[in-house]
């Protein structure tokens, strides 16, 4: 068990901190990971490195600065992908044979087959709040891009109309220059 990661309770704890936020997550439209908070805290703990560490200590305002770091890089999984990648992740399926039956029988006294079992356990819930997470992350991108479009379109809209301003400007003002002059001679 020494070369596994979540080989006693209290690394259970963390995923149940990172659960508890995706929870969290899940019920709000406003962003939860703002400033030094616990939420950051487990999800730049999940995430580990530079940029979870970055998490931790300032959440999404640092990632825009450790992401500015990585090119303009997006996380997604875990790992960086370009950002406006049309597939970045996709939901998980759980492979119960391998984890429940194999290693199920694999364990070797009653403790570690209750570990065993909880870890199953946990494994289960952050692949359904993954899956969960993903569902509402393509929710809010496709309203995004949507909106996105729309204000593109407006703002392509309201560019033509300040260039139309300009030229029927541009053409008054011609028009009143030549009827100065005329008045000027008359």
């Amino acid at each position: 068990m020494a070369n596994m990661y979540f080989n006693n309770e209290k690394k259970l704890e963390e995923v149940e901190d990172l659960l508890k936020v995706a929870d969290k997550a899940l019920c709000t439209s406003s962003p939860i990971l703002t400033g030094k908070n616990s939420a950051s805290a487990a999800v730049g703990a999940a995430i580990g490195g530079t940029i979870g560490a970055a998490i931790a200590g300032g959440g999404l305002a640092a990632l825009g600065t450790a992401g500015a770091a990585m090119g303009g890089a997006s996380l997604i999984g875990g790992s960086a992908l370009a950002a406006g990648s049309a597939v970045l992740f996709a939901p998980i399926a759980i492979p119960t044979l391998l984890l429940g039956g194999i290693g199920y029988l694999l364990s070797k006294n009653k403790k570690e087959k209750e570990l065993h079992n909880q870890r199953i356990a946990k494994y289960n819930k952050v692949v359904e709040k993954q899956n969960k997470i993903f569902e509402a992350y393509k929710k809010e991108k496709e309203k995004m891009e949507k909106d996105y479009e729309r204000t593109k379109s407006e703002n392509e809209d309201l560019k033509a109309k300040v260039r139309e301003y300009e030229l029927i400007f541009e053409a008054l003002k011609k028009q009143r220059e030549k009827f100065e002059k005329d008045l000027k001679v008359a």
